[in-house]
């Protein structure tokens, strides 16, 4: 191995690894790989559906391309930057994880001494404990002698331009200190924030687990304070952030829907969403809790139907089942719910939200994008 320019191979190039990779090309010999073809034909002429990455950026970047693991067999260093779903009972889903260990595991080379670093975000033990061993058991190689490990957790938020990989500090972590060194060296040359070096890979693992947890906790107190200022009359209602922050997060799109149902005294009708993505601005599904809104809606009877400029269409079919409708705009709701406030949608004005809206239809604007413009002869509702 090369420890001052190593080669290096990122596997999956999403969210996290397409930045991760470009970063690192600028500095390293750097491959990007991915199973996807079409992803990958798409990077090649500059095109990014994640838009993370500019066109401009990518193509001016001396980052290598590829879907065939020939051209990734043998290298220094493997980054794996997969992600980590959840399945229905929120439970961490380790396939995709584990399926990139095969891959690499196939890749891995005698002589070569090659690092796998981990940067999903898994619960502690995942990498040494279920990931070394797979890997080992793919080679036939082993771990210690033949490869190592680290783990670095990634720190992504999509659509964030400001706190880039160039500006986080990175958490890393290795199976012994020399390692440690090389995955340290590595990332420090892309962040100008520089790395905090873990104890070790569990204390990562656990470090990634608690800012999740943290951002839960943050988020089902402000979703408590908005129920509570609901329903303050109301005497059924307890504080449950402490206890069940996850139950609360969980629970906030059933409870939307329940409001809007409330709010046309429980008559059924057409429901236009606005925005199926995760957040304002990004494409990415994952993780959205529009879903939950719309799946509660519909057993309720609603009959609904979905728009967004960003998503995916196959890719909603896909994960959640939910067809997009192109024309969506062309027609008129009993409800409009404004769900997710991508900027098309921040910039309608008084008579296209009217139009959107049949008579005697409810205007249901969930962050109060359209508070200075909603029609005057529309009912309206907002958190």
């Amino acid at each position: 191995m090369t420890q001052e320019r190593p080669q290096v191979v990122v596997v999956g190039l999403g969210y996290v690894g397409l930045p991760l990779a470009v970063a690192l090309a600028d500095h390293f010999p750097t491959i990007g790989f991915d199973i996807d073809e079409r992803r990958i034909a798409d990077l090649r002429t500059g095109v990014d559906r994640t838009r993370e990455v500019g066109k401009d950026k990518l193509l001016a970047s001396p980052l290598a391309l590829t879907s065939n693991h020939g051209d990734v067999e043998g290298h220094d260093i493997y980054i794996v930057t997969v992600p980590t779903p959840v399945d229905g009972a929120n439970r961490p889903d380790l396939g995709p994880v584990l399926a990139a260990t095969r891959t690499v595991g196939g890749l891995l080379r005698q002589g070569r001494n090659s690092i796998v670093i981990y940067e999903s975000t898994v619960y502690p033990g995942v990498t040494e404990d279920i990931c070394g061993p797979e890997l080992e058991r793919v080679s036939g190689l082993r771990r210690g002698e033949d490869f190592f490990l680290g783990y670095s957790p990634e720190r992504i938020n999509p659509g964030d331009k400001e706190h880039t990989v160039h500006r986080i500090i990175k958490v890393v972590a290795a199976e012994n200190a020399e390692i440690l060194d090389r995955v340290s060296a590595l990332y420090g040359a892309v962040t100008s924030a520089g790395c905090f070096r873990a104890a070790s890979i569990k204390t990562a693992e656990a470090a990634k687990v608690i800012e999740n947890a943290q951002r839960d906790i943050n988020i089902a107190f402000m979703n408590e304070i908005t129920q509570i200022f609901h329903c303050a009359q109301s005497l059924g209602h307890l504080p449950r952030v402490i206890l069940a922050g996850r139950s609360i997060n969980d629970g906030m799109g059933s409870w939307v829907a329940d409001c809007i149902h409330s709010r046309r005294q429980s008559r059924t009708g057409s429901v236009l969403v606005l925005g199926l993505t995760f957040k304002e601005d990004v494409p990415d599904l994952r993780n959205s809790k529009v879903i939950d809104v719309i799946r509660r809606l519909r057993w309720l009877g609603h009959h609904v139907v979905i728009h967004d400029p960003l998503a995916n269409g196959e890719e909603a079919m896909h994960e959640y089942g939910l067809p997009l409708a192109a024309d969506a705009l062309d027609h008129n709701y009993d409800v409009v719910f404004a769900a997710v406030p991508h900027a098309a949608y921040r910039a309608m004005d008084t008579d296209t939200i009217a139009a959107l809206t049949a008579p005697g239809g409810l205007v249901a604007d969930l962050k109060g994008i359209w508070r200075d413009r909603l029609p005057a002869d529309a009912d309206s509702w907002s958190l």
